[in-house]
């Protein structure tokens, strides 16, 4: 569940009272767990990649994929997109959690500008597969 999921249940209101939610919820968790671990386990995170006006692929990982690529447009976002025009979302996948993610994401970025093309044309259903990941790399 979401931090701002608990806090609507618990009718918090403002950012002021989330640390006192914080600590009701730890108390509540299993000993040895860490309450923003638990949270950042929940999230679904997804991998992305947009393409620059001039035709340059960026790839990023997010849990909100619309939100962030929002960020991007208006300049909020990584700065190697920051004043390249337009961007247009090519690709986007499920992730898993947030470790999955990031090693995913550092697979496409070793990929060559060919084989994230082929990636974006192809648009496959799992990119563990695509990629020839198995379990436990």
């Amino acid at each position: 569940m979401l931090l701002s999921q608990i806090a609507n249940q618990m009718g918090v209101i403002g950012q002021d009272k989330l640390l006192a939610v914080h600590r009701r919820v730890k108390r509540a968790t299993l000993p040895g767990t860490f309450f923003w671990e638990m949270i950042a386990m929940s999230q679904q995170w997804q991998l992305y990649i947009v393409r620059t006006a001039k035709g340059s692929l960026y790839t990023g990982i997010t849990t909100d994929v619309v939100r962030r690529v929002a960020q991007h447009q208006s300049g909020r976002g990584a700065r190697a997109l920051r004043g390249k025009g337009p961007l247009d979302l090519v690709f986007h996948c499920d992730a898993g959690d947030r470790a999955s993610a990031s090693r995913l994401e550092y697979q496409v970025k070793q990929l060559t500008r060919q084989q994230k093309l082929l990636l974006v044309a192809g648009q496959p259903g799992c990119l563990e597969s695509w990629l020839g990941i198995t379990a436990g790399d």
